[in-house]
C-alpha cells in the first residue's frame, strides 16, 4: 500500500502517484512531437530521455540532404 500523495518516476517516460490507496500512472506528454523542427534540425531522442528534441543536423548530413534534393530534379 502506498501513502496518499506519494509520487515517483517509474521510468523516464512514466510517472506515478498514490491517490486514496490507488496507484495512478501517466505517460509523459512529448509536446515536441506535435511541432515540426526548424530547417536543418531533426528530432532526436537521447539515451535516458523520454521525449525527443530538435537538434541541428550535422553539416555533412545537411550537405547530403541538399544534394539529394537537387539531384532528384534530374530523375
Amino acid at each position: 500500500m502506498c501513502r496518499d500523495g506519494e509520487a515517483w518516476q517509474l521510468d523516464q517516460c512514466k510517472s506515478c502517484i498514490c491517490q486514496e490507496g490507488h496507484v495512478r500512472c501517466a505517460m509523459v506528454q512529448c509536446t515536441q512531437l506535435n511541432k515540426p523542427c526548424p530547417p536543418n534540425f531533426h528530432l532526436k531522442r537521447d539515451p535516458g530521455q523520454c521525449c525527443p528534441k530538435c537538434v541541428e543536423i550535422e553539416q555533412i548530413d545537411a550537405v547530403l540532404n541538399a544534394l539529394k534534393v537537387s539531384c532528384s530534379h534530374f530523375s
